[in-house]
């Protein structure tokens, strides 16, 4: 296929698009308006809620809010009959019934009067708007929205007007990727929105509130330093803040059609392909997750757990890592959707354990708070794949080609603590402490060999066997001492900091290294080596914060910061005796090397907010230690180097309006080597790239600058987003490479100075209310201006990525949803050395998903995911087509069982395959990746609570009768 039909495809898609968006404005022109009045005081009514909903199904259309004159106007209606609802909390609910027609496109209601609500008993009527907007908080009434019975929260979200959910998870509010998601204000698992959004079930949830929540210094300070982060906290409903609710899930199958293979095509640099491999055909599948809460009104204890061997991911060692990793997310969460996408990358064949423990309560109500959570880790992944490298050294280019396999076992736990007491009204102590532990091991062989394409002449094979092992802790704990004194604005704030981390790694390595040169003898060269390369450090710091205001808009932040970190890293390596043992010690391979890193940093910010905008202007002084210290090759060497830099930063936000608002930072910081960069002993775990680091680099300095543009419209749901990140680099780490004549590559790191990136991105969120649809845009632009050297020449690097994308959803009802996409990527390269080297790649991906509820609990799913190459070498340019589907059928009188049959990769085309390229190389990497296989499984919602169930009057758009 060439770059034609790339344009083509992609220009007809956007075509329709475009068309069917017209055409839905076209008839979205009709307005109504009106003014509402105080009966008893004859004043303008403010800040009072107008909700239309349709006549015929009370679904929500559209709302807005009144202004200080109390009139409103609502805009973008097509004909057709609605009800008007107007909800205020100081006076009674009025509806109004009304019909645009093509005719009667615009409607005047006039003005309408609202009663006070009135202290004594009587017959009232109570509305629950489907949308309020409280200040700056965005509240959807979940009643509102009706979702099925077994929903999970992330199936709530997609019907909210504003909000969007990816198809691996991510949630985004407004155009906003969403980067919290809070449970009655209180972590849920952590910080990843995920954990919440695939397993709490949406009948728990009363409100969804969308907010900016500012960060602990801004709500400690009452001044906003810009660094919010967009936040959801679901509040539960009373009667399931008393009860125990969760879902079990158990299922197994087996491989389907064959053998599990290597992607890739039959091309690469070497021309080398893709082959069938007997190793994982026909194995059995299984999986299986749970999740269980009990909440009792501010304690919340919950638990979440997986086994599988179908490549679901669990959770890291740092952090709950995404659910979008391996073919799909760990818990089945469509409401009655059988199926879930088997169209991830994933690198290995896994098998997964995972579980969680999560518990939040309020010991002394708001005073003192205490969060935990747990979580565990283990995987065994498989790995099989193939490298296709083409290094871009002048005068000497080769290409190398590798086949490794690879057993790789792993496993983490982590425990995190934090608690939260409030001493009194202007004093508080928050101590956060965690502790993780890791244990990993791998087992790995490899054949490699590099030839000269222009020669046909094979430089080197290498057969390795290998074997790794790893096990260690960290442990921080940060202390925050916060005081408020009496005068608003000022305070005085201390942190401190301190870390312990330990690491025992180890291992062998057994190698066959044939160099050959034309004309001489062959050199064979055998490794047989043990190594032992324990690890430790520890680090402290303080962070203390004084502000001072100078005015009602205005203070004066000093902050004074110290810091030290301490590694140590004491490799030995030995090699094998005549009898097999390891007796021999090798000094070029051993080496005790550590490292003390101290910083000082005072400093001083100005900030000033205004109704409408705010900015914050300062600099620090930071006077930096690295101290480093070394034995190797039998001698003791020191080095010690100072680094004095000045850090300026500034900050400016715009506030057009509540919903609309330009920000714009600039920052400076610098990045200190890591122990590997530093430690000069060479790695030659793989003989042909040998890797050695340089005690003599100096730390990084970024200059970077942002800017991000905002514009939501919360009544037309229609959002915009604007982003520019332009990042220069002074000192820029980077490699400094050595090849000799057989293609053997020894890398040091060393600093390059003239370098920079930046990217840019836009984002469009349209609703298409008449074929009730949301469609999203998305464009992105990045440049990378990098370099580094090659046998002692700079090679430069310019790498242009532009991106377009476009999703379409539709959801109708509780019956069925149907979303697709596109996404084009080009890709071009370019390098100074090698200008006939340039890579020119396009990459297409198209989406489907479909889901269809039917009758007697029956429901049917399908997605397809299909992607284009175009530009890369012969052999893989492929274009799988990744086809799933499944059925399911509830079970039960209340419906809480569901049997479901899934078949992912119907068609046998999933494929492993990535491109990465820099300045030296350019590697085209194909691996082995799970195929068509079924699975039979089974899901149990769990729901008992002590209070009282809502009732069934309780639906969309329903009034409620009371008296009072």
């Amino acid at each position: 296929m060439n770059q034609l039909s790339t344009y083509s495809r992609s220009v007809l898609f956007f075509l329709i698009v475009s068309i069917s968006s017209l055409s839905v404005f076209a008839q979205r022109n009709g307005t109504v308006r009106g003014r509402l009045q105080d009966t008893a005081a004859h004043q303008p009514v403010p800040d009072a809620t107008i909700t239309i909903l349709q006549a015929k199904d009370s679904s929500l259309v559209s709302f807005s809010r009144t202004g200080a004159s109390g009139s409103f106007l609502l805009k973008g209606l097509s004909p057709g009959s609605y009800r008007l609802q107007i909800t205020h909390v100081g006076y009674r609910g009025v509806v109004r019934s009304f019909t645009l027609t093509e005719t009667v496109k615009d409607l005047d209601l006039g003005e309408i009067g609202l009663t006070g609500k009135s202290d004594q008993l009587e017959e009232a009527t109570v509305m629950v708007a489907p949308v309020t907007i409280r200040h700056d908080t965005v509240e959807y009434n979940a009643g509102s929205f009706k979702t099925k019975p077994d929903a999970v929260v992330e199936d709530l979200l997609k019907k909210l007007p504003g909000m969007q959910v990816d198809k691996d998870g991510t949630i985004k509010a407004n155009g906003q990727t969403v980067k919290k998601v809070l449970v009655d204000g209180k972590e849920f698992f952590g910080n990843d929105p995920k954990i919440a959004s695939k397993n709490l079930p949406a009948e728990a949830v009363d409100k969804v509130q969308v907010f900016d929540k500012k960060s602990d210094q801004s709500q400690f300070t009452g001044f906003d330093d810009g660094n919010s982060q967009t936040t959801i906290n679901l509040t539960v409903k009373k009667d399931h803040k008393h009860g125990v609710f969760g879902k079990l899930v158990a299922g197994g199958g087996r491989d389907a059609g064959g053998k599990t293979s290597v992607g890739g095509g039959t091309g690469g640099a070497n021309g080398g392909g893709g082959d069938d491999l007997n190793s994982g055909a026909n194995d059995g599948r299984y999986e299986g997750n749970f999740n269980l809460n009990q909440f009792n009104n501010d304690q919340q204890l919950s638990a979440i757990g997986m086994a599988n061997n179908t490549n679901k991911q669990g959770f890291s060692f740092q952090d709950v890592l995404g659910f979008s990793g391996g073919l799909t997310s760990p818990n089945v969460s469509k409401a009655g959707a059988p199926i879930q996408g088997l169209t991830g990358n994933s690198q290995a064949i896994t098998s997964t354990r995972a579980g969680g423990l999560n518990f939040n309560d309020d010991l002394q109500g708001e005073h003192s708070t205490l969060h935990g959570n747990y979580f565990y880790n283990g995987a065994d992944d498989h790995i099989d794949q193939k490298d296709a490298r083409q290094y871009l050294t002048p005068g000497s280019s080769y290409n190398q080609d590798q086949r490794s396999k690879a057993i790789q076992h792993s496993e983490n736990q982590r425990l995190t603590a934090i608690s939260d007491q409030r001493i009194d009204s202007f004093s508080s102590v928050k101590i956060t402490s965690s502790f993780t532990y890791q244990n990993s091991s791998r087992t790995s062989q490899g054949i490699d060999s590099s030839y000269d394409p222009s020669k046909g002449a094979l430089l080197n094979d290498v057969f390795s066997n290998s074997l790794s092992h790893a096990r260690g802790y960290n442990w921080n704990t940060d202390a925050l001492l916060r005081h408020k004194f009496a005068k608003k604005g000022r305070t005085l704030s201390l942190d401190l900091l301190f870390g312990l981390n330990s690491n025992s790694a180890g291992g062998n390595l057994y190698s066959v290294n044939r160099y050959y040169t034309p004309g001489a003898p062959t050199v064979t060269d055998t490794i047989n080596q043990l190594y032992e390369l324990p690890s430790n450090g520890n680090n402290y710091g303080a962070n203390l914060v004084y502000t001072e205001p100078l005015s009602k808009k205005s203070l004066l932040e000093f902050h004074y910061d110290l810091s030290q970190a301490n590694s140590r890293s004491d490799r030995k390596t030995f090699d094998a005796d005549g009898a097999g043992k390891y007796t021999l010690p090798d000094a070029a391979l051993t080496n005790d090397f550590s490292n003390t890193y101290t910083t000082h940093k005072e400093g001083v910010q100005f900030r000033n907010q205004r109704e409408s905008f705010n900015f914050t202007v300062g600099a620090s002084l930071q006077q930096a230690l690295s101290s480093n210290r070394f034995h190797y090759a039998s001698e003791d060497s020191s080095l010690h180097r100072a680094y004095l830099n000045v850090l300026p930063n500034a900050n400016f936000q715009y506030n057009f309006n509540r919903y609309q608002n330009l920000r714009m930072t600039y920052n400076t910081f610098t990045n200190q080597p890591s122990i590997a960069q530093l430690a000069p002993v060479p790695d030659n775990s793989d003989p042909l790239n040998i890797r050695q680091g340089n005690p003599d680099l100096k730390q990084e300095y970024y200059h970077s600058i942002r800017a991000n543009y905002i514009a939501f419209d919360p009544f037309r749901h229609t959002s915009f987003f604007a982003m520019f990140n332009l990042n220069e680099i002074q000192h820029r780490i980077v490699n400094d490479d050595r090849v000799d004549s057989v293609g053997v590559r020894v890398s040091r790191p060393v600093n390059l100075e003239g370098l920079y990136n930046m990217n840019g991105n836009l984002g469009w969120g349209i609703p298409l209310r008449s074929i009730r649809s949301n469609l999203n845009l998305n464009s992105r632009v990045s440049y990378d201006h990098n370099a580094s050297l090659v046998n002692g020449a700079r090679n430069t690097g310019n790498t242009w990525t532009v991106g377009q994308g476009a999703n379409l959803n539709f959801v109708y009802k509780e019956q069925f949803d149907i979303s697709g996409g596109v996404n084009v990527n080009y890709n071009d390269a370019r390098y100074s050395l090698q200008p006939g080297q340039g890579q020119v790649y396009w990459t297409e991906s198209y989406t489907a998903d479909f889901n269809w509820y039917g009758p007697k609990g029956f429901s049917v799913a399908s997605d397809l995911d299909y992607t284009h190459r175009s530009g890369l070498p012969a052999g893989y340019n492929s274009s799988p087509l990744v086809w799933n589907a499944g059925l399911a059928k509830k079970l039960f009188k209340n419906q809480k069982g569901t049997i479901r049959l899934q078949v992912f990769d119907l068609l046998k085309q999933n494929t492993g395959f990535s491109r990465s390229t820099n300045q030296n190389y350019i590697d085209d990497q194909s691996y082995r990746v799970l195929n068509r296989y079924w699975l039979v499984s089974f899901t149990y919602q769990l729901s008992r609570f002590g209070g009282k169930s809502m009732k069934e009057g309780m639906q969309m758009g329903q009034d409620i009768r009371i008296i009072r």
